[in-house]
């Protein structure tokens, strides 16, 4: 692992999975490089309490939860709470899902596929202010506007 800088003793997070053992396994990382995780939930509606509570500068959220989407709880926590972070931590590789996750605030887009040197390296540039994705996901966002544009050619 070697040394890598802090994320910082200041940020305070809330994890929301419903697979608590896959989100435990997460915290001990970014607990290791300073950050505070106030809470692990594993539904939307604790989501929003926790985020109520505590007021976390950043929400890693998985977008398939059992009472309702991650996509819906993190607009929620954005509308509700706008400065805080939002980053979905999902299985599903889906580039439309990736799309309206930005395209409703969400901050970030990371895949459970990635190893943890990548995830916390996407954690660290949300917090700095940048926006994420996966690179395969934003190739094919890419590909598929180059597409669109492809069949708006006439034969001309």
């Amino acid at each position: 692992m070697g040394f890598e800088k802090p994320l910082g003793n200041e940020i305070r997070a809330v994890m929301v999975d419903d697979h608590i053992l896959f989100a435990e396994a997460v915290r001990a990382p970014l607990e290791a490089r300073g950050m505070e995780v106030a809470a692990v939930v594993g539904s939307g509606g604790a989501a929003l309490e926790a985020v109520a509570s505590h007021r976390p500068d950043l929400v890693l959220v998985d977008i398939g939860l059992p009472d309702q989407s991650g996509l819906e709880v993190g607009s929620m926590i954005l509308r509700d709470w706008p400065e805080t972070k939002v980053i979905a931590v999902t299985a599903l590789e889906d580039t439309k899902l990736a799309q309206e996750a930005i395209r409703v605030g969400f901050q970030g887009y990371v895949t459970k596929n990635v190893d943890m040197h990548q995830f916390i390296s996407a954690v660290r540039s949300v917090l700095a202010g940048s926006a994420v994705m996966p690179q395969q996901l934003a190739v094919r966002r890419q590909r598929s506007e180059l597409d669109a544009q492809i069949e708006g050619l006439t034969g001309r």
